[in-house]
């Protein structure tokens, strides 16, 4: 046992140096020499806690790992493991909380772990067995704050899941209230440490998000705001620790987004613009934390996006071109990482648009082509993620809107026909994708270089273009096909009968009864 001991300890030093494979061969060694310890000494309470110590290392290791799909089955395993290890010892050893704590810490470990391969429903079910440890330690030791600390993160932890529920976000509420009373207890307990201040203004932050995907924003803002005084109370009284400045930059910034949202737009200015000045501080104190960087340029993005929707397209210019010498960056340094790239390409997009409302329309298409690249290739690494589909559907939009606005209807078709590539069976995406290739009918027919009979041949062709467009649209489901003919940009249709055969279908099939 004290050779398992110290190949323990070897281990953890080994992991703090990143030495992951030799670390995960100590403390396999040491299960081994643990187990042949048991076999001697089958009751010693202290070996059976050094088996499941080393069986919780043994899957930090494995989660540790930068592809944690490959070790995922290893830590489930070491999890289980301890868990059994540590509910044995709990119910032999009522009296002693380690064993329960430890037990605590196993379930949330494996929570982690659940979290990161993607199963929800057995996240919820770890976190729930394991709330009534911590429910039970902190009731029975309410003087050790570490044990209170535990029960809010598994309240916070259980609330920020259930948030993302439509129908349990009364419980994600609830979930998350807990919480905020026990870190606000902890605070008054004990005022010397300020790190419970940090987690109770992160809850606070935790809680706005709640209010405001659920629709409630005054809740949302006085949440936010909450979150901002604790924030800069611990900047004031700790202005050398970056993380307590950062905190207070990013309540700024969810205070701002939400300020846009509800359109405040002066608001949320004036709070992007405070975030703003923190973050320069912390890029220009911290030039090698990639991280302050990544936040100064989404901050000047949407500093941008309110200065764009406010009509001062040169200011969101401005703003955005100091966004992409920040993003840029990140997107150069970390290749790999496919978020930095989309995020760059985002802020390329709203530059374009930007440029467009200038009038820079080369420059715009430039910009627009660029995120086209850069998020196609996010896309591709992450083919699964719906943020970047979404916004690569965005700049396919945008990159079609301005080669109208340059008469370039080919190129205008060619990018509007990318959003039925990127969503088959959305009804949305057809008719957008239909209204834009109907204006390349506008520019076609106006178009004095093109010879009559060529002129005749793209008209046809975008026509027929955007009634098959619109016959996909209905057959996803798309139900206002009566207002179609109403509609300016669809009027040269009125001569095709493939067009009224669509609209008179669609008519005779809303009339005829369900059986």
């Amino acid at each position: 046992s004290g050779s398992a001991a110290t190949l323990h300890v070897l281990a953890q030093a080994l992991q703090a140096e990143k030495r992951l494979p030799e670390a995960r061969q100590m403390v396999q060694k040491a299960i081994v020499l643990q187990d042949k310890a048991l076999a001697v000494e089958p009751g010693n309470p202290q070996y059976r806690q050094f088996l499941g110590n080393h069986y919780l290392l043994l899957s930090g290791i494995a989660l540790a790992q930068d592809n944690v799909g490959s070790a995922a089955k290893e830590a489930e395993e070491a999890l289980r493991e301890a868990l059994q290890v540590f509910e044995k010892l709990a119910a032999d050893f009522p009296t002693v909380p380690g064993y329960r704590k430890s037990l605590g810490a196993s379930h949330f470990g494996l929570v982690i772990l659940l979290h990161k391969t993607g199963r929800p429903k057995e996240v919820e079910d770890a976190l729930r067995q394991a709330l009534p440890i911590f429910e039970k330690l902190a009731a029975d030791f309410p003087s050790v704050a570490e044990h209170r600390k535990c029960l809010a993160v598994n309240y916070n932890a259980l609330g920020e899941l259930l948030m993302s529920r439509a129908g349990q976000r009364k419980e994600a509420d609830e979930a998350l209230r807990q919480a905020l009373q026990v870190y606000e207890k902890l605070v008054v307990d004990f005022p010397t440490v300020p790190d419970y201040q940090k987690d109770l203004a992160d809850l606070h932050n935790s809680r706005g998000n709640l209010m405001q995907k659920t629709r409630r924003p005054k809740e949302a803002e006085d949440a936010y705001r909450q979150g901002l005084q604790v924030y800069e109370k611990l900047a004031t009284d700790f202005p050398t620790m970056p993380v307590y400045r950062k905190g207070l930059a990013n309540s700024h910034y969810s205070l701002g987004v939400l300020l846009s949202e509800t359109r405040r737009q002066k608001e949320a200015e004036d709070a992007y613009r405070e975030g703003l000045r923190i973050y320069e501080k912390l890029a220009a104190d911290f030039p090698t934390v990639p991280d302050y960087r990544d936040c100064l340029g989404n901050s000047y993005h949407n500093l941008g996006d309110v200065l764009l929707n406010t009509g001062r397209s040169k200011e969101a210019e401005e703003a955005f071109r100091q966004a992409i010498r920040m993003l840029e960056k990140q997107a150069t340094d970390f290749p790999a990482s496919p978020q930095y790239a989309s995020s760059f390409a985002g802020t390329l997009n709203d530059l374009a648009l930007a440029l467009k409302a200038e009038e820079k329309l080369p420059e715009a298409r430039q910009m627009v082509e660029k995120a086209v690249t850069l998020q196609n290739k996010a896309l591709e690494v992450e083919p699964g993620n719906a943020q970047y589909r979404q916004f690569l559907r965005n700049h396919y939009s945008v990159l079609s809107e301005i080669a109208l606005a340059l008469n370039d209807a080919e190129s205008a078709a060619k990018a509007a026909l990318e959003l039925q590539k990127l969503y088959p069976r959305s009804w949305e995406q057809q008719l957008r994708a239909a209204r834009l290739i109907a204006q390349c009918v506008r520019v076609v027919s106006v178009d004095s270089k093109l010879s009559n009979e060529r002129r005749r041949e793209l008209i046809e062709s975008y026509e027929k273009q955007v009634v098959g467009l619109l016959q996909d649209a209905v057959q996803n489901g798309f139900k206002e096909v009566s207002t179609l003919p109403g509609q300016e940009v669809f009027g040269f249709l009125a001569v095709r009968p493939d067009f009224w055969k669509l609209v008179q279908e669609s008519a005779s099939k809303a009339t005829t009864p369900a059986h």
